[in-house]
């Protein structure tokens, strides 16, 4: 007999007939598991993208997309790769999709506020970029994304340089 944890002891005595603890053990594990994992991928994949080892973060970015198309943070981090290896009309089509994607869910918590603002921050950095010319004061918006707030997890990998050290 493997031990469980109370709060799932009455799901057991439900789902015993049914469903062996052994299995619904391993089910959550693997999932919890590939949960953790894909979190660090996309964290591992950030870091190596914002310190400009982008050949690093594509194999990464590119698994997570095939798992998870949709995931509006992987959209944006693939944006950010090819921002950051000057490809702009790419990288604005997929900041786009994520702003079309985050205003679809019609959520108002800061998370999604705050992914808004980064990729609508980066479509214009794009969009300059095609042009040739400099985002005017990206530095005091930069700054002011960076204050609002969200997670640490989205936040490690969506800091926008803004001229501070933070």
């Amino acid at each position: 007999q493997h031990p469980m944890p109370c709060g799932l002891q009455v799901l057991h005595l439900k789902l015993e007939p049914k469903i062996s603890w052994r299995g619904l053990g391993e089910m959550v594990l693997r999932r919890l598991f590939a949960s953790v994992s894909e979190n660090f991928r996309f964290q591992e994949a950030g870091h190596h993208a914002v310190n400009g080892n982008t050949s690093e973060a594509w194999p990464i970015v590119r698994r997570l997309r095939e798992r998870s198309p949709n995931d509006v943070t992987y959209i944006i981090l693939e944006g950010d790769l090819f921002l950051f290896e000057k490809r702009p009309d790419r990288a604005l089509d997929l900041y786009r999709l994520a702003e079309r994607s985050l205003r679809d869910r019609q959520s108002t918590d800061q998370e999604t506020k705050f992914l808004l603002a980064y990729a609508g921050f980066r479509r214009q950095a794009a969009k300059y970029m095609i042009r040739g010319r400099e985002f005017p004061e990206w530095r005091r918006f930069a700054a002011a994304i960076n204050k609002m707030e969200a997670s640490n997890f989205v936040k490690r990998v969506f800091r926008l340089p803004d001229g501070t050290q933070n």
